[in-house]
């Protein structure tokens, strides 16, 4: 399990947003568009998971 979320987190393109994704869903619930703006994205781009 370690190997794959190291992989996932820093192994690919878009892992470090993924990783940033994680620890705010981490805290509490958002849907995609409150996620985006809590961490300044583009709603459209990134939250495509």
């Amino acid at each position: 399990m370690r190997k794959l979320l190291w992989w996932l987190f820093a192994g690919t393109a878009g892992g470090p947003n993924r990783a940033r994704i994680d620890l705010t869903l981490n805290k509490r619930p958002y849907n995609a568009y409150q996620l985006a703006g809590e961490l300044q994205l583009n709603y459209k781009q990134y939250i495509i998971i």
